[in-house]
């Protein structure tokens, strides 16, 4: 892949450039949780077709992580593997157990907790409670923490894999693209602090600054509509998503007739509605519409693989909510596909 460096700024090293393997994680980061992304199914289908089915349950098992594969983002700046797929296997795969978990969870944990988890599940479950948000399923942590080497072994697989003709041959076609996006912003880095435009892409000041001595500016076709920061000490990574000329119109239709398609079940539609007006449960939504919970369980777990519904625990409950952020862009996108000029 082409790159683009700047020349040291200050005392600060400055590089502006597109990475296969950023683009190779942010991609797998699709592939876990497509309900997120706008991209075309053929495309999907087509990186999917090229993986083992321990791939595919690595996949899953990744859909559950807090950030659902872009954790991979940690090996890559601490070991700045951002264009070399073999040397990112290699140091993923050099990791005792301890370190590649406390890497991978983007070092909130500390190695002795770390250990006191690997021997006792007890303490998953109480990590849980303290940071929930530290993953959207514990399977996923348990998966982590009791087959270490098995993770480490298929999420090195799962990247070999990944890294084959239908990806490169995407990545070369959006080579203008990136181009474009690396002029762009290599003019807006010129004769400013790296940290400041950092702060400008990422839309928000940042609470962690710490003196580092290189900073990677790098547009992504498949991070959209995200955009991430990481960091270790010494260095700072944001990847933020191009504005693409290709973009979308034909891939916004797609995921708005999808979508559509979907709430056009009628009761669908008014467990949606239910669920807009307040928060609830199962049970309670089997009562008021007079279902079964069963019923209530499938049609809720197809708003949710289109992100319209969110759920959260309360015990040993599972409360539902509405993702109306969600829910109203679905709406505008769709005025906006249908009133484009």
């Amino acid at each position: 892949m082409a790159l683009d460096i700047e020349n040291k700024n200050g005392e600060a090293m400055i590089q502006v450039k597109n990475a296969v393997a950023i683009e190779l994680i942010a991609a797998i980061h699709y592939l876990s949780d497509r309900s997120h992304h706008s991209f075309s199914d053929d495309l999907a289908n087509a990186m999917l077709n090229h993986l083992s089915i321990d791939s595919l349950k690595m996949l899953k098992v990744l859909s559950g992580m807090r950030l659902q594969g872009l954790e991979l983002f940690e090996f890559a700046v601490k070991d700045r593997a951002f264009d070399d797929i073999e040397l990112l296997m290699l140091k993923i795969s050099s990791y005792n157990d301890v370190n590649f978990i406390y890497t991978l969870l983007g070092e909130v944990l500390e190695h002795n907790t770390i250990q006191q988890i690997m021997n006792d599940k007890q303490e998953l479950n109480k990590i849980m409670q303290e940071k929930p948000k530290l993953a959207r399923d514990i399977k996923g942590l348990e998966y982590l923490f009791y087959n270490t080497k098995s993770f480490r072994k298929d999420i090195v697989n799962l990247i070999k894999e990944m890294n084959n003709s239908v990806l490169l041959n995407k990545l070369d076609s959006l080579q203008e693209d990136y181009d474009k996006h690396i002029e762009k912003t290599k003019i807006r880095v010129k004769g400013n602090k790296p940290i400041d435009v950092s702060q400008e892409i990422m839309d928000k000041k940042f609470i962690r600054i710490f003196d580092f001595r290189e900073y990677y500016f790098i547009p992504s076709y498949f991070i959209s509509p995200h955009k991430i920061r990481v960091f270790c000490t010494d260095a700072q990574m944001v990847v933020f998503a191009m504005e693409l000329k290709e973009k979308a119109s034909n891939e916004i239709g797609d995921r708005i007739s999808i979508i559509f398609k979907i709430i056009s079940d009628r009761t669908r539609l008014e467990i949606l509605k239910a669920i807009i007006e307040e928060s609830t449960y199962g049970k309670i939504l089997a009562e008021r519409l007079n279902l079964t919970t069963a019923t209530i369980s499938h049609h809720i777990e197809v708003l949710k693989s289109v992100n319209l519904i969110t759920e959260r625990r309360k015990k040993n409950i599972k409360y539902f909510e509405a993702n109306e952020a969600e829910i109203k862009k679905l709406f505008n996108e769709g005025l906006e596909y249908l009133f484009e000029r």
